[in-house]
């Protein structure tokens, strides 16, 4: 079979693999639609996430093709969308506490970054990440549950409720999901900040009531002047800078939640962070947002298709890779294996 791999974590390439054996207490899956990811593009220079001869893709959705000893919930023809962080351990202080995100194994057992992923014909997930798909959802769809999850909980963990204002920062494909989220949760006014004019006309397209292009119009004395502050802040561009930006048009008493990671050091003043006594959240990945997002994707509440701006056969990964890289004209490309 064809897979896309991370050869001794430093390339991407396209490689002939054998089929894996079903093993015990896992499910052998057909892989139909993957996402690359953001963390996907960077996946050469982070070799503590990524380890070396893994296949890619964490982002995906397919149909069982075989069962391993000790598996008696899922059967051939089953479609099904994973977790690629839901073999946790069930022993540690976190698991126990319901905060399975946290699980000290969750990065060691990722699919798709610490054991084969996606983008390939056939790969073995352990049977608990496995999650089942309504046949009103597509596997284009289906595919976008992992991202969808991970806005969902940022959205419902910052608090905010009906009639609350924000400001999302950045419109790749988290920020856009983060606006759909807050739109669900009947946010009053929804600013959204970003560079490219492709990611920003999907913002609007999307209901952002406000959308800033911050090589004109500095964010942050567009608040206060022009907008009201905000709120809440949802930091989804993972830029140094991005913290800072966010306290500093938040209003007082208000919370930034941060998604984004930042490939350098953050830059900010703890003044504002202080003197307007900000809650700043991280949130990271998902807990029980998985059944959320299919749900919602089944009813029709989240907009993924316009989202996605392109599905390309396997063998065309690396266009794919550098079409996302450059961001211009591209939000969310899948491959199907």
């Amino acid at each position: 079979m064809k897979a896309v791999v991370l050869r001794d974590g430093r390339a991407l390439v396209l490689e002939d693999r054998p089929k894996p054996a079903t093993a015990p207490g896992e499910v052998l899956v057909r892989s139909r639609n993957c996402g690359i990811c953001g963390s996907d593009l960077h996946s050469t220079s982070l070799p503590d996430i990524f380890a070396p001869n893994i296949v890619m893709g964490h982002e995906f959705a397919g149909e069982v093709v075989d069962v391993g000893k000790g598996v008696d919930v899922w059967e051939p023809g089953d479609r099904v969308a994973i977790n690629p962080n839901g073999d946790t351990c069930g022993t540690c202080r976190e698991c126990h506490a319901g905060r399975f995100n946290l699980c000290r194994t969750v990065l060691e057992r990722c699919v798709g970054a610490q054991r084969d992923g996606g983008m390939a014909t056939y790969v073995n997930v352990p049977e608990k990440a496995l999650h089942r798909v309504p046949d009103g959802v597509s596997m284009l769809q289906a595919a976008w549950v992992e991202p969808l999850a991970i806005a969902l909980r940022v959205v419902n963990g910052s608090g905010i409720s009906e009639g609350g204002t924000a400001m999302v920062l950045g419109a790749g494909p988290i920020g856009l999901l983060t606006l759909q989220a807050l739109r669900r949760v009947g946010a009053r006014e929804i600013t959204v900040v970003e560079p490219f004019p492709f990611r920003r006309q999907m913002a609007e397209r999307l209901g952002a009531d406000h959308i800033v292009d911050p090589a004109s119009d500095d964010p942050i004395a567009l608040f206060g002047r022009d907008l009201e502050p905000p709120e809440y802040v949802f930091e989804c561009a993972g830029i140094p800078r991005g913290i800072a930006i966010s306290l500093a048009v938040v209003q007082p008493k208000g919370c930034v939640s941060v998604v984004g990671i930042s490939p350098k050091p953050l830059e900010l003043s703890v003044d504002e962070l202080i003197f307007k006594e900000v809650v700043v959240k991280g949130s990271f990945i998902y807990v029980e947002e998985f059944p959320l997002a299919i749900r919602l994707l089944e009813q029709g509440e989240i907009d993924v298709e316009s989202m996605t701006s392109d599905v390309l056969p396997l063998e065309s990964f690396q266009s794919g890779f550098t079409r996302l890289g450059n961001a211009e004209d591209a939000i969310k490309i899948q491959l199907q294996p």
